[in-house]
């Protein structure tokens, strides 16, 4: 059986999800996360089969590093880490790109930022050299995401994306901020 990591800065936890957590992650698909990010609402039984998929890339050795993000022992968002820099616009060899959605009941509280430093300091053991977050133009929550995880913005990556990099190879940030 495979050793999933489980990644914490003492007040989120980033694990890979169960298909127990299926119904949890259902949950968090608000009107937001559905428009920017699936596009349509997972039912239970596609919740599982993505959850497996998802369990299946780390078992399997493939590009995607997906984790739940939780706070107080709630599933309250999940972030990925795409290295298969071919498969994706605007990333290069050596980079991850990272896409993160938090549900309502977990914003405004700077986990997504945690979230984000967290997943940069493992991507760092895996000789990956820059981490870049592509936001929709106009999404200022995930600019703002960005911003406070440390990552600078570079240009555009298409008519309709920014792109944001956290250069990996950087000294510590030290403990991340409430």
């Amino acid at each position: 059986m495979t050793a999933f990591p489980v990644l914490t800065d003492g007040v989120i936890e980033l694990r890979v999800l169960e298909a127990s957590d299926a119904e949890c992650l259902i949950a968090g698909q608000d009107d937001d996360v559905i428009r920017l990010l699936t596009g349509t609402r997972f039912s239970l039984a596609e919740a599982v089969e993505w959850i497996e998929s998802v369990r299946e890339c780390w078992t399997e050795g493939r590009h995607r590093r997906n984790f739940g993000i939780w706070a107080s022992d709630k599933l309250i968002g999940g972030i990925d880490a795409h290295t298969g820099w071919t498969m994706v616009q605007g990333i290069e060899q050596g980079d991850a790109n990272i896409a993160f959605w938090l549900a309502p009941r977990g914003r405004g509280f700077g986990y997504a930022p945690r979230a984000v430093r967290l997943v940069c300091q493992y991507l760092g053991g895996l000789e990956v050299a820059r981490a870049i977050i592509r936001t929709r133009c106009g999404n200022d929550a995930a600019n703002r995401v960005a911003e406070r995880a440390g990552c600078t913005r570079l240009d555009a990556a298409g008519d309709e994306l920014q792109r944001w990099s956290f250069l990996l190879a950087q000294p510590s940030r030290g403990a991340p901020e409430a």
